[in-house]
């Protein structure tokens, strides 16, 4: 009776270890399936991970391209300006040019403040030329190659003192009657001449007048209004010469 109550005891023993190895097989065999759980856990979280490292450096890398190409637009805008002040230094040879040549032609012109236009240094040089002929003409005695300084025109007119005349040709025989022999021409020069160009037609010339002579030497000033006439040829056509108290104007002597 023992020994069976023994071995009942023992087989109940038995079987309740068989079924409390049974009980934590399948603890146990859960506990594996949360591990799986765990891992696609992970993933999800490792996948935001990079989504937000990648999303953060695409937005601040792509403004910052588009700032630099802002202002690689903005140049352009200042480039145009930078020409604008370019042109009138390119501009600037052709003025520099402009002021030799006025230098060249007229030294004697310190009072002129009127700045050059494009075409006043040809219009100077041009009258210039009138003036240095009519010089030429008169020293070496030829009264009628002065007078073609002069516009022929009735219109023409010489002022000097109180007196005025019209007319080329009343003009050029009253220089005759005056300075009828080379002693009375003596040398002419002319000095500190002021060409003030009025437009591409018209120009005044103020100056002064010497004759250098054997026994006196008169001066004064004058005043000449020329015109370019319809072949291109500047002449006078409007003549006031004055004289010091001590002299006489050419056409007064």
């Amino acid at each position: 009776m023992k020994l069976t109550l023994l071995f009942a005891s023992i087989l109940i023993l038995s079987t309740a270890a068989h079924v409390s190895a049974q009980g934590t097989t399948p603890q146990s065999s859960p506990s594996p399936s949360p591990q799986p759980s765990t891992q696609p856990s992970t993933q999800p979280t490792a996948q935001p991970s990079p989504q937000t490292p990648a999303q953060q450096p695409s937005p601040t890398t792509r403004p910052s391209p588009e700032q630099p190409s802002s202002p690689t637009i903005i140049p352009p805008t200042v480039s145009p300006a930078a020409p604008s002040t370019s042109p009138q230094p390119s501009a600037q040879p052709g003025a520099r040019s402009s002021r030799r040549l006025q230098t060249s032609i007229v030294a004697e012109q310190p009072r002129s403040t009127r700045r050059m236009a494009p075409g006043d240094a040809r219009i100077m040089l041009e009258i210039r030329s009138v003036l240095d002929a009519q010089q030429a003409a008169w020293n070496r005695g030829d009264i009628n190659g002065f007078m073609e300084g002069y516009e022929r025109s009735p219109n023409t007119t010489f002022v000097s003192g109180d007196g005025v005349m019209r007319g080329w040709q009343t003009v050029l025989e009253q220089y005759k009657r005056s300075y009828d022999t080379r002693a009375k021409m003596g040398t002419l020069v002319f000095s500190e001449l002021e060409v003030t160009p009025l437009g591409p037609n018209s120009a005044v010339v103020v100056g002064r007048w010497e004759l250098v002579r054997a026994d006196d030497r008169p001066n004064g000033r004058f005043t000449l209004i020329l015109r370019r006439t319809a072949r291109g040829l500047w002449r006078i056509v409007l003549d006031h010469t004055s004289s010091s108290s001590s002299s006489a104007a050419p056409s007064e002597s």
